[in-house]
């Protein structure tokens, strides 16, 4: 495995970014076990006796999804109102784990979704 205090700030910037965007971690927290590329974290990310920085990097990663979450519902209120809150959660974590974010402006981020969800588990006539 790489050592952290071998990368350049931008291999830095990345892995913070991957920590936080990253499909698999999101919403329901980082751990070692979720990417090994992230075990040493806590050489980036100060930690104290509130939080240490797995937990303060799940905080920002919480609040990214949620926030393309939010975005994606403003961009198709009635296909996620249909939905519900738990499934639009799902679909929305589905479609962030097909579709990352490949820029830094997330205008763009809901583009493919019309086409991913005519094959999604909820294109049916009902959703479980």
């Amino acid at each position: 495995m790489r050592d952290l205090r071998d990368m350049d700030l931008k291999q830095l910037q990345g892995l913070i970014y991957k920590s936080i965007t990253s499909p698999a971690m999101l919403p329901m927290g980082l751990s070692h076990d979720a990417d090994p590329s992230l075990t040493g974290i806590d050489l980036l990310v100060l930690g104290d006796e509130r939080l240490n920085a797995l937990e303060r990097v799940d905080i920002y990663a919480n609040a990214y999804f949620y926030r393309m979450l939010d975005c994606l519902i403003e961009e198709f209120p009635a296909t996620l109102a249909v939905l519900g809150r738990e499934n639009s959660e799902a679909l929305a974590k589905d479609y962030l784990s097909r579709y990352p974010p490949s820029e830094p402006s997330i205008i763009h981020q809901g583009r493919f979704l019309p086409a991913f969800l005519c094959d999604h588990r909820y294109a049916g006539n009902g959703h479980s």
